[in-house]
């Protein structure tokens, strides 16, 4: 295996910087279109660009696939982000001779239930 390339290194580092960036601009009333802009802005301060889906929303019994009609972290989706949903993201970002994906599931904060 021997040591990581530097073009890995530093594009592990990209790919952790711009994940971090898309779990802080994850909150309940966002889009996921908008969570999507943040992460991508991220990704084009070093020139790197990313068309597919950066996320996908999972849970018991849930398996996602490429034709699915719900919630994604992409561009163009107005799905408004609620409290308990939960997401796996994959930041992904590949290169002509290099690519890394450290991954992410999260789920909101649910509601303080109140008698």
């Amino acid at each position: 295996m021997g040591q990581p390339s530097s073009a890995f290194l530093n594009l592990s580092e990209i790919a952790v910087e711009a994940l971090n960036v898309g779990l802080d601009a994850i909150r309940p009333g966002r889009t996921c279109s908008e969570v999507d802009a943040d992460f991508r802005k991220a990704l084009a301060r070093h020139g790197i660009e990313k068309e597919s889906r950066i996320g996908y929303p999972t849970g018991i019994g849930f398996p996602p696939a490429s034709g699915e009609r719900t919630a994604s972290i992409r561009k163009g989706d107005e799905t408004v982000l609620q409290p308990g949903m939960v997401f796996h993201m994959m930041p992904g970002p590949w290169l002509d001779n290099v690519g890394i994906t450290i991954t992410q599931s999260l789920r909101f904060p649910r509601p303080v239930m109140s008698l």
